[in-house]
């Protein structure tokens, strides 16, 4: 068992040390399309590369005075992805999106990473005796193997350990022992899945305002509780249906009172909710089946 033990914690380690990854690293400029049916022209200008839909992203590779040389998309005609052609500037609107790791799921790689924390363990009166406090900084680092078709393999390896005096606990009072006592842990994991946003022509967004801007339907599930909401009331588009399964984690109240129609599945539920403290200044919501 320590032989395997040891085998998995170097193996975590060299692949945090070591990356060989078909990912790439790069800063992309991307457009969106602002325009319906607009044309992708090839590089003579005279035959279209492709149409592209309003809200279509495209890569742009190059400028050319009134015109962006971009990537053709693949969803447009599979015989032209990757090529490249030309969009007029005014069809678009530009934005540059952070440095990235690209994520193709059908690509192979592996990567490696770090990872450090503080925990507090369950066990935190042993930790207060010996240590002096009830937790402590954690590292640790790990790999993860893509496999392709958005399958992935990953493990990782996480590392406490401090020294205190040995303690002697008796009727809820602490003696400390002129004896040092280290506490050691490691923890192990292991990870496998399959990522499946792309078989469903799902993108992520950079921002939750690029997320939300010209949704149909908005689903938020922020973690609760959580930082302040931030979806406001602006970046909603008339007609838009949203569904807050993260209570008041999302939206600003100024976002919920935009709404016309605000309903719930459980207004005593809400309300208790709201006797405790969560949807300070939000409205009052109506029943589901009799909102209007």
């Amino acid at each position: 068992m320590n032989t395997i033990h040891r085998t998995f914690i170097r193996i975590a380690w060299i692949s945090c040390a070591i990356v060989v990854s078909a990912a790439v690293a790069r800063a992309e400029t991307q457009v969106r399309v602002t325009v319906d049916r607009s044309t992708i022209w090839t590089a003579d200008f005279q035959t279209p590369a492709a149409v592209v839909d309003s809200g279509t992203r495209l890569t742009v590779v190059a400028e050319r005075k009134d015109w962006y040389e971009v990537l053709v998309p693949e969803t447009t005609d599979p015989a032209r992805a990757a090529q490249h052609g030309f969009i007029f500037k005014s069809f678009v609107t530009k934005s540059v999106a952070a440095p990235r790791a690209e994520t193709d799921p059908s690509r192979f790689g592996v990567a490696g990473f770090a990872q450090f924390g503080y925990s507090r363990f369950a066990a935190q009166n042993s930790f207060q005796a010996i240590l002096g406090h009830p937790g402590g900084g954690i590292y640790g680092g790990g790999g993860e193997v893509r496999l392709g078709r958005g399958l992935f393999i990953s493990a990782s390896v996480d590392r406490f350990e401090q020294t205190g005096q040995r303690a002697i606990v008796a009727d809820g009072q602490v003696f400390n022992v002129a004896v040092s006592d280290t506490i050691a842990l490691t923890a192990l994991a292991g990870t496998a899945g399959w990522r499946f946003a792309n078989e469903h022509g799902a993108d992520a967004a950079a921002t939750a305002e690029e997320a939300v801007r010209g949704a149909d339907v908005i689903v938020s599930a922020a973690p609760w509780p959580g930082g302040p909401p931030r979806v406001e009331p602006g970046w909603l588009d008339p007609g838009a249906f949203a569904c807050s399964l993260d209570y008041d984690a999302t939206f600003t109240p100024a976002a919920a009172s935009a709404f016309d129609v605000r309903a719930t599945d459980d207004v005593a539920q809400m309300d208790l909710a709201r006797a405790k403290g969560s949807f300070p200044e939000w409205p009052r919501f109506s029943e589901l089946c009799t909102a209007r």
